[in-house]
């Protein structure tokens, strides 16, 4: 009987293969971030007029920066949470003469208005 057990559970294991997703218990996935993380209350601190230096120390460096436009600044944030759906956000900021003037993206899904003149 023992014997038969061990036939018909090795069989299933080997026609699964290595796909266990009819597996109740599935292994840990530690939730994966990435970038910039950029939350609402550092977004609302962000103003017109703002230094290249004072943004950098509200946000922390960008990851990317335009070779062609050092004016320019990318930030990207992406997490997955274990086994959920992926997101990522992207803050692209604008300077001119050394002052911001101008932010797209993930501040446009919060709130028009966050960059408002001082």
């Amino acid at each position: 009987m023992i014997k038969q057990l061990l036939i018909v559970l090795t069989l299933c294991c080997v026609t699964t293969g290595c796909d266990w997703s009819w597996f109740p218990l599935k292994p840990y996935r530690p939730t994966v971030n990435q970038g910039n993380v950029i939350d609402d209350k550092k977004l609302a601190q962000l103003r017109h007029g703002m230094t290249k230096q004072q943004v950098s120390y509200l946000l922390g460096n960008p990851m990317a920066t335009d070779a062609f436009d050092p004016n320019r600044w990318e930030y990207i944030y992406y997490t997955k949470p274990g086994y959920k759906e992926a997101t990522s956000n992207r803050l692209t900021l604008f300077f001119k003469s050394g002052e911001l003037t101008k932010a797209t993206g993930y501040v446009d899904a919060i709130e028009d208005s966050l960059l408002t003149k001082n």
